[in-house]
């Protein structure tokens, strides 16, 4: 509010907001994804509108879990607190640079691939080329989940966690191509922690699953809403990519999830990977998009309410607020 006061125009005020947000890991990507939808909201309905909007995602920002504060980022911390961030955000991108290499490696990594990030920056990438490999490895990550993880009561991590990737790898690449420097940098090496961290239910359980398709045509919607995971994935690889992310989109907005959250969580990741689409050249992030969309998925603000509600019965202790 006082940068609005005091007469700061957007470039100000949204560099300010993204640099608080990549201070820290926050809320699992949340922090940016937040800071770019209100922007882009505030795009559509007018810079008037910003003193209704910008303090509650100053709140949001400040209240987020900061992650990288925990023991699990610890080690990941320790690494990009000795990157010179300012070297990976000058680093130049190769139009030649293995960006598919980089998927795999970043993909494939038994630790959090840090190291290899940054390599890959340096050494030609870019951070550009770096977020072009996160946006294909998320895609990948999603193409393989496995159900049987999904549907593991007492195992919470599941679909929404993972493609929490591919829209901060969105959000960052937004974050770059309005506001590029050295914490847009940092968020980079986040979001790649964010990519290896999106395998832990395959670690823990010791399962993976690679789902393929081969593409002939069919109806999206009709796909989508019967859980044909196959014929979606047909139906989206068939279309020309605008024409294919704006089907997810229609998909998105008729959903009937049980939760309005999640409606909005399949609207936010459509959008993103029809703009990852755009910027990678690659089909992956829309085909990851379909099979979230078309897969049978654990609501878990169900399923937790439903555990929370056997355990009062067979315990009388009351949910835990």
């Amino acid at each position: 509010l006082a940068l609005l006061a005091g007469g700061a125009d957007v470039a100000t005020i949204r560099h300010e907001f993204i640099l608080a947000a990549s201070r820290h890991h926050l809320g699992y990507g949340h922090g940016i994804i937040f800071v770019q939808k209100a922007f882009e909201i505030l795009d559509i309905v007018g810079w008037d509108k910003a003193a209704e909007f910008l303090p509650y995602v100053a709140l949001s920002t400040a209240s987020q879990t900061r992650e990288d504060l925990l023991p699990y980022m610890k080690p990941t911390m320790r690494l990009i607190e000795a990157a010179d961030l300012a070297a990976l955000a000058n680093a130049d991108s190769r139009d030649d640079f293995n960006v598919d290499a980089l998927a795999d490696a970043l993909l494939e990594a038994d630790h959090a691939p840090i190291e290899i990030a940054i390599d890959a920056i340096l050494d030609g990438a870019g951070l550009v080329g770096l977020l072009d490999a996160l946006s294909i490895a998320a895609s990948r990550r999603m193409l393989r989940h496995s159900l049987d993880v999904e549907f593991m009561i007492d195992d919470e991590f599941g679909w929404l966690d993972i493609t929490h990737v591919l829209t901060t790898v969105n959000a960052v690449r937004w974050a770059w191509g309005v506001d590029a420097g050295a914490h847009v940098a940092r968020l980079g090496l986040f979001a790649t922690w964010l990519l290896f961290d999106s395998a832990r239910a395959e670690q823990r359980h010791g399962i993976e699953h690679e789902f393929t398709a081969t593409p002939t045509p069919g109806d999206v919607q009709t796909a989508i809403r019967f859980r044909n995971t196959q014929v979606a994935l047909d139906a989206i690889a068939a279309l020309e990519p605008v024409e294919a992310g704006d089907e997810l989109m229609r998909a998105a907005l008729a959903d009937q999830s049980g939760a309005f959250i999640v409606v909005c969580h399949q609207i936010k990741l459509s959008l993103a990977a029809k703009r990852e689409a755009a910027a990678t050249g690659s089909q992956l992030p829309l085909l990851a998009a379909a099979r979230y969309l078309s897969s049978p998925r654990a609501e878990r603000f169900v399923s937790r309410n439903v555990r929370a509600s056997l355990d009062f019965v067979e315990t009388g202790r009351p949910p835990k607020r």
